[in-house]
């Protein structure tokens, strides 16, 4: 089954009105652009990094 007949099939059972309601639920990817310092995101990934070595290390022993 193709992607279009599917949508028929979807459409037909009133989920949604038409085809067109589906392609308006399409929406474009949007782009991850980081906004945080990298001075800070180190910081933060440092806690991280420690934060998990506690629980590995509470679970093996270490």
């Amino acid at each position: 089954m193709d992607v279009f007949s599917w949508r028929r099939r979807v459409s037909g059972v009133g989920v949604w009105p038409d085809t067109a309601s589906l392609r308006r639920l399409v929406q474009q990817p949007h782009r991850f652009e980081p906004r945080m310092p990298a001075d800070e995101r180190e910081h933060c990934l440092a806690r991280w990094r420690r934060a998990v070595r506690a629980v590995i290390g509470s679970y093996t022993g270490g």
